[in-house]
């Protein structure tokens, strides 16, 4: 009976063994890792509207991550990591992986990514604004005029206590710029623009350095996602 029971022991543990080895292998070419733990800040559906017309992304708890089609289905496009600083997306369709640092913003319902410019096509920068969060805040009036001569985009207009901090600059292609008052003088260093505290103020200006060549400059309001303009200037 003691060799009986051994025996019985023995093949429980053979079928345990061969389970884990199951589970472990249809994980892995599921392309889900069993030991995934997704970042519950990004779970949830977002919206894009860095391209224009806005596309929804659904960042799934399983690490899944899709986007709606033109026929207003969910379609799995691939899957999302977190690695330290960095939110890396794989396009199933391309197999490509393409890794961004990331920011949250408004109470972790502005989301920007943020990645050093190459020479493939996905973009440098991507803003995403978490779908159905009620907020208060209310996207600004902005006009601004182009000094090809100088090289600036002129704030001519704008709306009492927007600061500066809050706004996205985007340029395509990727252009070195910096944040200058009516006298020319620089509010912060070269591409940065949240060290600055002040408010927007007429006269203030976006230098383009380089390259040369067309230049097209957008403004985004962060506590909004919403696009204030863009304007084309030849450098």
């Amino acid at each position: 009976h003691v060799n009986g029971r051994k025996a019985i022991f023995g093949i429980s543990l053979s079928i345990v063994a061969v389970a884990i080895v199951i589970f472990f292998v249809a994980n892995l070419f599921g392309g889900t890792s069993p030991f995934a733990s997704a970042d519950s800040r990004f779970v949830g559906e977002w919206e894009e509207n860095t391209l224009g017309n806005p596309i929804v992304w659904n960042f799934k708890s399983d690490t899944t991550l899709e986007s709606l089609s033109s026929e207003g289905q969910m379609n799995n496009i691939g899957t999302w990591t977190v690695d330290g600083t960095s939110l890396c997306l794989y396009y199933r369709l391309y197999n490509q992986t393409v890794c961004y640092t990331y920011q949250f913003t408004n109470n972790g319902n502005i989301l920007t990514l943020s990645r050093i410019t190459t020479s493939d096509s996905y973009p440098a920068t991507i803003l995403l604004t978490k779908k159905d969060q009620p907020g208060s805040a209310q996207t600004p009036y902005i006009q601004c005029s182009v000094d090809s001569d100088t090289n600036r985009i002129i704030i001519t207009q704008i709306d009492e206590n927007v600061k500066w901090k809050d706004i996205l600059v985007i340029t395509n292609p990727a252009a070195t710029w910096q944040i200058q008052d009516a006298n020319n003088n620089a509010l912060a260093k070269i591409g940065i623009i949240t060290t600055i505290t002040t408010y927007v103020a007429a006269g203030d200006n976006i230098l383009v350095l380089a390259p040369s060549g067309a230049v097209t400059v957008s403004l985004t309001y962060l506590p909004t996602g919403a696009n204030l303009g863009e304007w084309a200037i030849n450098v």
